[in-house]
């Protein structure tokens, strides 16, 4: 299922990795930390978010040079994003992706479940960080699954 993502992802050259705020969770940070000072990092509430106003530091030609266990939780979900409402996951799927046709159903399956077992140990702080961080960026464009 990755590869399926990886492929699409490398036909539009990246427009998710361009102009945009990334939610970071610790445990993306902890994974990041070979990289840091290569990429802008400023807080939002409880939690952090990685920005770049012109393209990610992780983008290449070839695509994004972090493997899968290394991306954060917001590029692994990508076009897929979420709120937490009244303790439960709501979906949405971003409208920037050019490929969202061509997403397969069981990709869009896994990915909530990657969702839902990451949120698990967050805090309450780390969800409204969250939530308002994806209202700002990712839900205007947004349609909910």
């Amino acid at each position: 299922m990755v590869q399926v993502l990886s492929n699409l992802c490398k036909k539009c050259d990246g427009k998710c990795c361009k102009e945009f705020e990334i939610f970071l969770t610790r445990d993306d940070l902890n994974k990041l930390k070979k990289f840091k000072g290569k990429f802008k990092i400023k807080k939002e509430g409880s939690a952090f978010a990685m920005h770049h106003s012109k393209k990610c530091y992780f983008l290449s030609k070839n695509g994004c040079i972090l493997n899968e266990n290394q991306k954060p939780l917001d590029c692994r979900l990508f076009p897929l994003a979420f709120i937490v409402k009244n303790k439960k996951l709501e979906f949405y799927l971003t409208k920037e992706c050019p490929f969202l046709k061509d997403l397969p159903k069981k990709w869009i399956k896994n990915t909530k479940l990657i969702a839902q077992r990451c949120i698990k140990n967050w805090s309450e702080k780390e969800k409204n960080s969250y939530n308002n961080l994806i209202k700002k960026y990712i839900l205007k464009d947004s349609f909910k699954i």
